[in-house]
């Protein structure tokens, strides 16, 4: 049976107009020949960690087991910031301490974190503005031909990560729940799950609907797809993420609604 190839996956802010994501690919298969490189994403709002922690968050558990993970979104390059090598029981992650690997670290037992210092396995000048190229990069790649995540640095054990809000139950059959993303499709996804969604039904509930401080469009019900909804009205369905998303059929439900990352809305359910 043929080895298979270490698998890398790229997620940045880099767009795909500049030379810096091709960079860190040119580095790694400089190390390792044998890598295939994955990009996730090059596509991430400038600066926007939180969006880069959503997304990684949508598409880790798709790889297989032994990828490594590298999430360079980094306002903080260069600074007091420590570039980290985070392990689970199935992946590696490396990117910079500011947060981006949160939902990771929400949904994941952490079975290792070394603060990345050993300076031979980066490039020799070290960037201040280019961790991506010369740090995260280098580390993929040795990683990825079986060098110890130990053999980086020291451990690690407080990783920072930023608070995802949970749903909040107000009374029966409502419930209170943050915008945690906004899609490019205008989807709005909400801080709430199925099951948390079912501990806080009353018995013989018909389904959730929305309420909003200050009015707005009201989504139409619970939905399993998109297809059949009437073009111009929102509605809630589950999306791939397993969260509640408010949605709409060929439009933005975040158009709709004036909702973004970080608003609240309260759901009636039943």
């Amino acid at each position: 049976m043929a080895t298979r190839r270490p698998v890398i996956t790229l997620l940045t802010d880099f767009g795909g107009a500049e030379p810096y994501a091709a960079a860190m690919k040119g580095v790694i298969v400089s190390i390792q020949p044998e890598a295939l490189i994955v990009d996730i994403t090059h596509e991430v709002p400038p600066h926007d960690v939180p969006a880069a922690a959503f997304i990684l968050h949508g598409c880790y558990r798709q790889f297989p087991r032994g990828t490594i993970h590298v999430a360079v979104v980094d306002p903080g390059v260069g600074g007091s910031r420590l570039p980290i090598l985070l392990s689970t029981a199935d992946y590696h992650f490396v990117g910079p301490d500011n947060g981006i690997f949160s939902y990771i670290l929400a949904g994941e037992e952490m079975r290792g974190c070394h603060a990345i210092t050993a300076g031979h396995y980066m490039l020799s000048p070290v960037s201040s503005t280019f961790h991506g190229r010369d740090v995260f990069a280098p580390v993929a790649a040795y990683l990825s031909r079986g060098v110890s995540p130990d053999s980086f640095g020291e451990p690690f054990d407080r990783p920072a990560r930023f608070e995802i809000p949970r749903p909040q139950v107000l009374s029966a059959g409502r419930i209170r729940a943050a915008v945690l993303h906004v899609d490019r499709f205008g989807n709005v996804v909400l801080g709430l799950t199925a099951a948390e969604l079912d501990q806080a039904a009353p018995p013989g509930g018909a389904g959730p609907r929305l309420r909003m401080a200050g009015g707005g469009v009201e989504p139409s019900g619970l939905r399993e797809t998109y297809e059949g909804a009437p073009e111009g009205k929102p509605f809630f369905l589950f999306g791939s993420t397993g969260y509640l998303e408010i949605s709409a059929n060929r439009a933005s439900a975040a158009a709709m609604t004036g909702l973004k990352r970080g608003d609240f809305v309260e759901i009636e359910i039943g």
